[in-house]
């Protein structure tokens, strides 16, 4: 009997060293996300071609959107190359939801409980009844250590919001020191998640990232993303002069060691350090 006992007891802590660790959604939510698919939630039996809206709703996907959610409850929304959003997220543990609300008071979203495939997927959705989408979002990266440096954290993408008025010199080089900040801070998250691939989708402008090297694209190549963060397109090229003169001045004398990612970094925190300096 006693041997049975024992060899009970020793069954059942086993089995709970076995059990799956409890998740915690708030850290779950924590991280960076990406719209993955937006399908409609009632296809209607009514219209003839119906496959062409189903077409629609995938280039909402080819557009791209990246929510990106952090420790201090704050998120930032970024779609396709127009549209920028920052605003709280809360988390109600009656329904196991969380509801985001932008920081102008315009609309709300609420998204659906956090999942975990047999993959190891983990993802959400977003029920638009509105629009009559539902919109599926996947985790891509979890969060930095130090969420603030977060290159999608809100203080990072000043250079999105457009002024309500003209700017002076000063004003136009935090602008441009902001974004250089981003730039560099989107390295920085790929040395610490380790990532083999950078993406710059969401941040495109007048920097042109080389093995090794910073340069600049022509103006009429940068793209409108960019410069809607300025007051007027005057203001946008008083900006991106600044950055070419500044290369043109050949600033930095620092030496590569053959990691791109390193080393680009290192030239992009320079060029912040200096704009963010006034002369």
């Amino acid at each position: 009997m006693k041997n049975f006992l024992a060899y009970f007891i020793l069954i059942i802590c086993f089995a709970g060293c076995n059990l799956p660790a409890k998740t915690n959604p708030e850290q779950d939510l924590n991280g960076n996300w990406r719209l993955y698919d937006v399908e409609q939630l009632h296809p209607s039996s009514n219209k003839p071609d119906n496959f062409t809206d189903v077409a629609n709703l995938k280039k909402i996907v080819q557009e791209g959107e990246s929510l990106n959610f952090f420790g201090d409850h704050t998120f930032t929304d970024c779609k396709g190359e127009l549209i920028y959003v920052t605003g709280n997220w809360l988390y109600a543990e009656t329904d196991k939801n969380f509801q985001l609300q932008d920081s102008s008071k315009n609309y709300s979203i609420t998204i659906s409980k956090i999942k975990h495939d047999a993959s190891g997927h983990i993802f959400f959705e977003i029920m638009d009844t509105t629009k009559n989408r539902k919109c599926t979002f996947i985790k891509i990266t979890n969060p930095l250590q130090e969420f603030r440096d977060d290159p999608f954290y809100a203080v990072n993408n000043i250079w999105r919001i457009k002024p309500a008025a003209r700017e002076d010199t000063l004003q136009l080089r935090a602008r441009l020191a902001n974004y250089f900040r981003h730039l560099a801070l989107i390295l920085k998250a790929a040395k610490e998640r380790k990532q083999d691939v950078v993406s710059f989708e969401f941040s495109l402008g007048p920097v042109k990232i080389y093995n090794g090297a910073i340069g600049m694209y022509d103006y009429k190549n940068v793209p409108f993303s960019w410069k809607k963060g300025y007051y007027d397109d005057a203001d946008a090229k008083t900006a991106y002069y600044m950055y070419q003169d500044y290369l043109s001045a050949g600033s930095y004398k620092g030496v590569n060691m053959g990691n791109w990612i390193e080393d680009d970094y290192n030239i992009l925190l320079s060029i912040y350090a200096d704009f963010n300096n006034p002369p």
